[in-house]
């Protein structure tokens, strides 16, 4: 970030612009040889990478040099969470932080709010969540094993997780099919596989004399993704 390799690419034009990046790591080798250490901090090439896009990206957005970048974000600053790619605003815009682990159960006692909350010191942050098939299902199989069965007693809190589930799969439905567009129905081929699947899963959950969870939930899935 402080060489001249760095500089040339910072430049509205320069012949480094079109040099790959084998070329580039040897210019900076070349010319920082005396800087470099073998005792320093060997980073992951996924740290790296996300590091490198990163400042190049601050770059084009802010037009900052990238000596000017680095001071406001040293490496050890960098490597230490996934922020979004753009600059940490100074203002109340939201920031995506790509640290799943994050979300602790503390969150669910509260009703879910889609507006930031009204303090001074808020700061407002998505959290991503991976939706597939497996990913899915293993929620789904964490939730039954930690109610282990349907009762009078559980079956509205129970119901209330697996409901969130169904908005994961509902999610997972709509994306599916417009990537897919499907000749005919209304739900992706994917999302009516994974549906059934759930349902059968929802079937072999030990009945501790419970009214209506799990049954009203299979009859729901049954309805609006294969009724037939």
């Amino acid at each position: 970030m402080n060489s001249e390799t760095a500089k040339a690419l910072d430049s509205t034009y320069n012949r480094m612009q079109w040099a790959g990046e084998e070329y580039l790591l040897e210019e900076v080798i070349e010319t920082a040889v005396d800087k470099l250490s073998k005792k320093a901090e060997v980073y992951s090439k996924d740290v790296i990478y996300w590091i490198g896009y990163i400042y190049r990206y601050w770059h084009y957005y802010t037009e900052e040099s990238s000596k000017a970048i680095y001071k406001q974000a040293p490496v050890e600053t960098m490597k230490h969470h996934r922020l979004d790619q753009y600059p940490i605003p100074k203002d109340k815009t939201p920031l995506y932080v790509n640290e799943p682990w994050l979300v602790d159960r503390s969150l669910l006692l509260y009703s879910p709010d889609r507006e930031p909350e009204d303090e001074g010191d808020n700061i407002r942050i998505y959290i991503p969540m991976d939706l597939n098939r497996n990913a899915i299902l293993r929620r789904l199989d964490t939730v039954i094993a930690h109610y282990e069965e349907a009762n009078e007693r559980n079956e509205m809190d129970f119901g209330a997780d697996v409901d969130m589930i169904i908005c994961q799969l509902e999610i997972y439905d709509q994306i599916w099919f417009v990537r897919n567009m499907p000749l005919g129905g209304k739900h992706s081929n994917e999302a009516i596989s994974l549906a059934k699947e759930i349902v059968a899963r929802l079937k072999e959950i030990p009945d501790g004399c419970a009214e209506q969870f799990p049954f009203e939930t299979i009859d729901k899935l049954k309805q609006e993704y294969f009724p037939d």
